[in-house]
Parts: structure tokens; sequence; C-alpha cells
């Protein structure tokens, strides 16, 4: 593949910052890969990794020089890194994120690195998460066949185009929208699916304790993901809070549905719950609906 970047570099190296990394090196996307992360254990361990050329113990070190630079911290983080390297990223360097928000993420981005600075800042979100956090999991196919949401706001077609190009060769698919419109999509897609398989294990968390002897793998399928990092999940919950409330109200209306059709005197409501969810998950795995757009509400 042709190399977008001659120095790239990783702010934050856990799950999403090292397999970007090691799928930034496997296909050849930068001609170098520097990396900082808060943690020293993290910066000692990516220093003996084959992907990483360069450990930094500042963020404003590693990002000297760079033409691409992804912040790859937790949502409450990223806007005070930007702050931080503003000064250091020069004339044609592109800073995206990975975070699970975007409003607040791209508007100090506006602040940060406004139309008048020489690097441009444009939000993106890898839809490509798992409930394993850490260095340890990173994994160079992370991000093949998953969705990104990109949600420019002041940057240039050509640089949006670049950063369109190093998505794709990860091989994700792509689709863009304001920063507002996919908080409140991923409100409803991504961050309700957390909230219910937490409240779901948090319910079973006050039964008998060894009922859990007795499940199986729908349970484990459920609530795989509540094993996410409670600090993350926090964090993500409370940026997009406004959003996130109303896709809990959508869920509760929808319980409500299901209970009410429990008190029909027939199954056809029932039935009728039952086959609306059943047809909206197979169209999950058709990948033939899904494909590079813009999203739209």
């Amino acid at each position: 593949m042709d190399c977008i970047s001659q120095k790239a570099v990783i702010l934050g190296a856990g799950l999403l910052g090292g397999s970007l990394g090691m799928a930034m090196r496997e296909r050849g996307l930068a001609e170098t890969i520097h990396v900082w992360s808060p943690r020293e254990s993290t910066r000692t361990a990516c220093a003996e990794k084959a992907w990483c050329d360069g450990v930094f113990e500042t963020p404003e070190e590693a990002c000297q020089g760079a033409d691409l630079v992804f912040l790859c911290g937790p949502v409450d983080k990223i806007p005070p890194l930007m702050e931080t390297i503003s000064s250091t990223c020069g004339e044609g360097c592109i800073i995206s994120d990975v975070g699970s928000t975007k409003a607040g993420i791209c508007k100090a981005g506006s602040r940060w690195f406004p139309a008048n600075h020489p690097a441009t800042f444009i939000g993106s979100h890898p839809m490509a998460g798992s409930e394993k956090s850490g260095l340890a999991y990173a994994d160079a196919n992370l991000f093949q066949g998953k969705s990104c949401i990109l949600t420019p706001v002041d940057s240039s077609t050509e640089d949006l185009a670049r950063l369109k190009k190093f998505w794709d060769a990860l091989g994700m698919k792509l689709f863009e929208c304001p920063p507002e419109e996919h908080d409140r999509i991923v409100a409803h897609v991504s961050h309700l699916p957390h909230a219910l398989a937490a409240a779901l294990c948090n319910g079973l968390a006050t039964m008998p304790a060894e009922w859990k002897q007795c499940a199986g793998a729908g349970l484990r399928d459920t609530s795989r993901i509540a094993a996410g990092d409670p600090h993350l999940w926090a964090a993500i919950f409370r940026e997009n809070e406004t959003a996130f409330r109303k896709s809990i109200r959508l869920l509760e209306s929808s319980l409500a549905s299901m209970k009410a059709s429990l008190d029909a005197p027939d199954d056809h409501a029932l039935l009728t719950f039952l086959e609306t969810a059943r047809a909206y998950r197979l169209q999950l795995d058709d990948e033939s609906s899904c494909g590079n757009s813009s999203l739209s509400s």
C-alpha cells in the first residue's frame, strides 16, 4: 500500500493506539511511528515492539515534525492533549482521535486547531473497541471490516481525503456526519448496548451466586461488553449524557411494550415484538446493507 505518513504519532498506546501502530506498520502506511503514553510501563512495552520506532517522555516531543497524530486516550483526556500539542503540530499535520464521543472533542479541536492554525483536527471514531483494554490485546486486524465515523468541521477537502484514505487502507467502512449527529447515533447503537449489558449484570448480581453456574452462551454473549473498563465508560456516558439519557428512554419504552404484550389475551403482540427484534438483528449481519456514505437523521 502507499505510504500515507512520513511520521505518524500515537498518543496513548492502549488497545486502539497499539492496534493502530501495528496496522500502520503491517500495511506500510507510515515511514516512522512514534509513541507517547501516560504510563511508564506502557512506554517501556512500546519500546520493545517492532512497529514502534521511538518512544517519548512527553506528547510535545513525540509530535515534533509529525504529519499525522492520533489521540487515543479516554474521551475526557483528549481535549487536554490537544492543548498540550497545539503549539507543536505544524504545517500539513492532521490530528485525529479515536474517541467514542464527538461534540465536545470537535469543539476542542476547533478551539486548539482553528482555521488559521497550520495543523488540522478531524474527528474519527473507529467502531472497533473491545471489552478488553491495554496494549497486550492490540491486534493489527482490529479495524478490518469495522465502521469508522468521521466528523469533519473546518477541514479542507484534501485533508479529509487523506484521512479517509488512511482508514480505508485499514479496511474500514467509512461514514461521515456532524459531531452532534454522531453522538446521537452512537448513544443508541454503542452506548446503550453497553448500559443494557451493565444493567443486566447489575440485576443478576443480586441473585444467588450459584445461578452463574447455570448460565449458557446467551448470557455470556449478551453481557460480554459489561466487562469493559468502568472508568472509560463512565467518562463516555458523562460526556454524551444528553443523548445517552434519550437512548435510555427508548429502551424503557421498548421494555414497556414487551411487558404490555404479555398482558394481551393472545400472542400476536408478543410475536410481533420478537419478530421485529429478530429482523433487526439479522440485518446487522447483512454486510451488503453497509458501505461508505454520509449519515443522516
